[in-house]
């Protein structure tokens, strides 16, 4: 593959940035959205699919339009949360691929020690740290396509994925 294939097609990605932003993602945004959309964290790892939430038009007074606007807000929630459901399932998880989904719901998700992690896969702490990053970087690219499928706009809730700058060789 050539350079202008691997840039073009797939960019490198900043893995440490990322998993940092994962990480942020977790441990900030992720439990004010389960708050918001009025969802247990057991959804993420049971997840209800497809939350329907209440929406809608028309030109009523005041309190109808910021009614229908805090439903949208809670529509908008419980999609981000369903999206992020969605991506957790998709992840590999077998031996091979170093426990990626078991990696990320236990240390961000259920907020297990490393430790008890480490001991649970048979990890040592050096390899346990690079396969949880690598858990984040599988995260952030497989949550990007959810949302795009889901229809959730970059404004809402920005990509997770960030890129290494490119050298320019010329």
């Amino acid at each position: 593959m050539s350079q202008y294939q691997q840039t073009a097609l797939f960019p490198e990605i900043d893995e440490q940035e990322t998993a940092a932003r994962v990480r942020t993602f977790f441990n900030r945004d992720m439990p004010r959205l389960l708050n918001r959309a009025g969802r247990p964290i057991a959804d993420l790892t049971s997840p209800r699919l497809d939350t329907t939430g209440a929406g809608g038009g028309g030109d009523g007074n005041s309190q109808e339009r910021k009614l229908i606007s805090h439903l949208d807000a809670v529509d908008t929630y419980n999609r981000v949360v369903d999206a992020v459901a969605e991506t957790v399932n998709l992840m590999r998880d077998s031996e091979t691929y170093y426990f990626h989904r078991t990696l990320l719901v236990d240390c961000y998700i259920k907020r297990e020690r490393e430790q008890a992690e480490m001991v649970k896969l048979g990890m040592a702490e050096t390899p346990i740290r690079l396969h949880k990053r690598a858990a984040c970087v599988e995260f952030a690219e497989l949550f990007d396509s959810i949302k795009l499928k889901k229809g959730i706009d970059d404004k809402a809730v920005p990509s997770l994925v960030i890129y290494k700058k490119a050298v320019d060789r010329s």
